[in-house]
C-alpha cells in the first residue's frame, strides 16, 4: 500500500468510459491531480449514490483542475449495465469520468484496499498529484459513503 508522500503504483485496467470500452493507466494521470475512487461494486446501494454523487459534483472538481477515476471488481460490462440501468437513471448529471475495473483484485492489492475473504475492493479515496504522489487516503467500511464537501475542502488545502 502506498503511504502518503510516495508515488502511486501505476496500473493499466480495462475500463468503460463515455459509452465505450477501453483501457485507462495511472501514467496518463501525470501532470493533473487525481481523485482515485476504489468503491465495492456496481448495483449496491452506497456505490450509486456515491459514484452519482461524484458525478454531480464532477465539475465544481473540474473547474480546479482534478480528474476522477472509478474502480471495483466489477468487469467493464457490468459497469455499462449498471451506467445504463441505473446510474444515467439517478444521477442528475451524467458519469463523464472512467470506470476501471479490477476484476483480480490485482490493482486493489496494490492500494491496500482488497479484500481476499469478500472479494471486492473496500472503499478507498486516494489523492494524487501531478507528479504521480499520494497526497492524501482515506479508506472506509463498504456500508460508509464520502463526502464531497470534505473532499473538496481537502482538495482545495492540498493544493495550496
Amino acid at each position: 500500500m502506498p503511504c502518503i508522500g510516495q508515488h502511486a503504483p501505476d496500473f493499466t485496467a480495462p475500463a468503460y468510459h463515455n459509452g465505450a470500452f477501453s483501457q485507462v493507466s495511472l501514467s496518463a494521470y501525470r501532470g493533473k491531480w487525481l481523485v482515485l475512487l476504489f468503491y465495492p461494486g456496481d448495483f449496491t446501494f452506497v456505490c450509486a449514490t456515491e459514484v452519482s454523487a461524484a458525478a454531480e459534483n464532477q465539475e465544481a472538481f473540474a473547474a480546479l483542475g482534478v480528474e476522477f477515476l472509478s474502480i471495483s471488481v466489477d468487469s467493464p460490462f457490468v459497469h455499462k449495465a449498471w451506467m445504463e440501468q441505473e446510474l444515467q437513471k439517478m444521477a442528475v448529471q451524467p458519469v463523464k469520468f472512467p470506470m476501471a475495473s479490477d476484476v483480480s483484485g490485482k490493482i486493489g492489492t496494490l492500494y491496500g484496499v482488497y479484500d481476499e475473504e469478500k472479494f471486492f475492493d473496500h472503499r478507498g479515496c486516494f489523492i494524487i498529484d501531478p507528479d504521480g504522489v499520494v497526497q492524501s487516503i482515506l479508506i472506509n467500511q463498504p456500508s460508509v459513503g464520502r463526502s464531497y464537501e470534505e473532499l473538496f475542502r481537502l482538495l482545495a488545502a492540498l493544493m495550496h
